[in-house]
């Protein structure tokens, strides 16, 4: 007997080893007010640090390295709804901008935000 498979969202927040906050939790739903949201929550969290101006993914993938720095880039594709390519093109670019660095090994290291 084959069940129903389930819906996308109810895996993503199914996801035990980093669970969404409430703030992640409305990430999901992009509509102008929610990508208000992620604008207000990432202006409250990091200002106007980095003098950069980033694209809403950029923001979400900062927001969810600031709260579990130990995600790998398919914990966050998971996430934020994007491929792990789309992931690690992002890291790199935050890396060579300096936003962000690895530290400790690939396996089991942490990002840290320069903030």
């Amino acid at each position: 007997m084959i069940s129903e498979p389930k819906p996308v969202w109810d895996l993503l927040i199914s996801n035990e080893r980093f669970p969404l906050s409430p703030f992640l939790f409305h990430c999901k739903h992009l509509s102008v007010d929610s990508l208000n949201s992620i604008e207000q929550e990432f202006d409250l969290k990091f200002g106007a640090k980095f003098g950069v101006k980033f694209g809403v993914n950029e923001m979400q993938l900062l927001l969810l390295l600031d709260e579990y720095p130990g995600m790998t880039a398919q914990d966050i594709a998971e996430n934020i709804g994007i491929s792990k390519r789309g992931v690690e093109k992002q890291l790199k670019k935050l890396k060579e901008i300096g936003t962000i660095y690895r530290q400790g090994s690939d396996k089991n290291g942490l990002w840290i935000i320069n903030k």
